[in-house]
């Protein structure tokens, strides 16, 4: 590397020598011209040190020649192709540093700064391949230049100069011209700043990519909330490349821009799953929506646009589009599952429109301040039952039982969690296939029964006793439940169905576990739950955050759905209608007119006395409110006081 230093102070006055200022070479005299040939046919054939010595004397010795030049071009190029930069260097800069100027001058600048570039002095390169842009008129030798200057500037960071590069090899009519154009493409598209960019966008003289550059920018603005400037560089766009996939893009994200401007704000997007698995759920919660709007008032100023996702994520996208841009609705309710309401949530955020969740998935809330959402998550759940079964009843130690999907995993970590951090312990936890059906295993497993070697010591001495009692040649067989099941907790946490607590309650009693309580999610707030515990009935506790013993305006809500669809509400439509009835009244009262008004207003609420209770939005958009702690007395379910 030290021949670079040295070469530093004579490339810095080499690069500032202009043409003009050097003399003219001489033509070759034929005699020294055919001497020039013999040595370069004598280096192919068979290169020796004697033949490198007598070119150089040769150029030496005629310096105002233009075999001078020559020879050294010769030369350099015999060590750049035996990879000896540093003595590559040495003969090109003979070229460069020349009083006489030779065509040859540029190809002697353009190798030296490859040689260099080998070593990644990318200063003393670019140095020398400056006066090429400015002084050479050789294609070839520009377009060698301008290659190597991209392949620079890209590794410094400079992209800006990297393009410029592009742009000028694009021109050229060369096979190479559509791979020249993508790379512009590229480096537009994924590699300039926003400063870069709107050099790019404001010059007409980066042609092709001057489209990109303006479309990354109007996007750029628009996701900032900078919708006039958004709206003038998107435009432009539209202007200049017509009917480009391009201009289709920038078009669509202006008619969401336009659509911002329409407002009804007395119309609620609905979009739910209403048919395929979910399909139930999607109509509990509609009813809901429908109630508490009022829609089957003829009197009621709002109306609902309800799209069916079918379950889909690309549906449920396309649905906010399609509520934003032709129903122009000032808020969207739904969806209740997790992919599909996060694809809600996320397209909500980009439009600018509030948008109400049902979904437990933890990363909905994190989308943006547009996001909001009504449901009992995980979280408050497990914080309501840990504590009731803690400070209510004294329960200090459990057992997790729960199925290995992620709605069981979810909610057995943070059980386990939340009792730790209350000062209780986790006896034993054990999961089971969320489609087993027989829970013999997997209770053996969590009691420590199943493992049979683990308690060798006590099982040898339980069947001496056994065989005691019966003889060692008894015929009887020896019973499976010879081991008694370890029950060192005082609740068992199954974060599953009712149904499935219907399968594991007459199992437990088998395996002669009796006497711990029951705990679950809001899942089991379902009329059977008391038929499906058996002996447990009165051992079993949940959470959820609605039942119709409460207050009188809950009394009043469950009346009236009861008249409307001749059943009483469940949780979902209970939610629902309290999220609807909530931006009911929050429009009408507050004289909301805006998107952005009605998500402030959302983003305030604190202690509001909604239908169910008083709620409260926190600082990630989960509306919250007291949770209940529910109990089986007498066949009913009822709210632990």
């Amino acid at each position: 590397m030290k021949f670079i230093l040295a070469l530093i102070s004579i490339s810095l006055i080499i690069s500032c020598v202009s043409q003009p200022k050097k003399q003219e070479v001489k033509p070759t005299p034929p005699s020294i011209a055919q001497k020039f040939q013999s040595l370069k046919q004598q280096l192919e054939k068979k290169p020796d040190a004697k033949l490198l010595s007598a070119l150089e004397n040769l150029a030496v010795k005629n310096p105002d020649l233009q075999v001078a030049a020559q020879a050294n071009l010769l030369l350099g190029n015999f060590y750049f192709d035996k990879k000896n930069y540093k003595r590559a260097v040495y003969f090109y800069q003979q070229i460069i540093n020349s009083p006489y100027f030779s065509p040859a001058e540029w190809q002697a600048r353009l190798q030296a700064a490859r040689s260099l570039w080998v070593e990644k002095d990318s200063y003393q390169s670019l140095e020398l391949l400056a006066p090429i842009f400015e002084f050479s008129d050789e294609i070839k030798t520009l377009m060698a230049a301008h290659e190597l200057k991209a392949e620079i500037s890209s590794f410094k960071g400079n992209d800006l100069e990297a393009l410029k590069s592009m742009i000028f090899l694009s021109a050229q009519q060369t096979e190479k011209q559509e791979e020249y154009q993508l790379r512009a493409k590229q480096i537009t598209q994924y590699e300039l700043s926003r400063d870069d960019l709107n050099v790019v966008a404001s010059n007409r003289s980066y042609s092709f990519v001057r489209p990109i550059a303006l479309y990354k920018l109007g996007v750029n603005y628009f996701e900032e909330s900078n919708y006039s400037k958004a709206e003038s560089y998107l435009s432009d766009v539209v202007s200049i490349e017509g009917n480009t996939a391009l201009a289709e893009r920038a078009n669509s994200i202006l008619t969401q821009i336009y659509s911002r401007s329409k407002i009804d704000s007395y119309t609620i997007g609905v979009i739910l799953p209403l048919s395929g698995r979910l399909e139930s759920i999607g109509y509990k919660t509609l009813a809901g929506i429908q109630h508490g709007l009022g829609v089957f008032d003829k009197s009621s100023k709002f109306k609902i646009a309800v799209i069916d996702s079918e379950a889909s994520p690309a549906i449920a996208k396309q649905a906010v589009e399609k509520l934003v841009i032709e129903d122009n609705v000032i808020a969207i309710l739904g969806s209740v599952k997790g992919a599909t309401s996060l694809a809600i949530a996320k397209k909500a955020q980009e439009l600018g429109v509030p948008n109400i969740g049902f979904s437990l998935s933890s990363e909905l809330t994190v989308t943006g301040d547009y996001v909001f959402r009504n449901a009992l998550t995980s979280h408050m759940q497990v914080k309501t039952l840990v504590e009731t079964c803690m400070k209510k009843y004294g329960h200090k130690n459990f057992a997790i039982l729960y199925p290995n999907d992620t709605y069981g995993i979810e909610f057995a970590n943070i059980f386990w969690d939340e009792v730790l951090a209350n000062g209780g312990e986790i006896r034993g936890a054990q999961s089971y296939s969320s489609k087993e059906t027989d829970f013999r295993d997997p209770i053996r497993r969590l009691v420590g029964t199943y493992y049979r070697e683990d308690r060798m010591d006590e099982y040898k001495f339980r069947l001496q006793e056994w065989q005691a009692k019966y003889g060692e040649n008894t015929r009887r067989k020896i019973p499976e439940d010879l081991l008694p099941p370890i029950v060192d907790f005082d609740a068992i946490f199954i974060p599953d169905t009712s149904k499935a607590l219907g399968q594991i309650a007459p199992m437990l009693v088998y395996n002669d576990i009796k006497t711990p309580y029951l705990l679950g999610t809001n899942l089991w707030n379902t009329k059977s739950v008391s038929k499906r515990a058996g002996s447990f009935k009165d051992q079993l506790l949940f959470v959820d955050t609605f039942t119709d013993y409460e207050k009188e305006s809950a009394k009043k809500f469950v009346d009236s759905f009861e008249k409307s669809f001749s059943r009483k509400p469940d949780t979902y439509e209970a939610i629902a209608y309290e999220t609807t009835l909530l931006l009911k009244e929050l429009i009408d009262k507050e004289n909301i007119r805006s998107r952005s008004g009605l998500k402030e207003a959302l983003s305030k609420l604190q202690s509001y006395p909604s239908a169910l209770g008083l709620i409260s939005v926190n600082e990630v958009g989960d509306i919250e409110r007291p949770l209940r702690a529910m109990k089986v007395e007498k066949g009913e379910i009822l709210q632990v006081k």
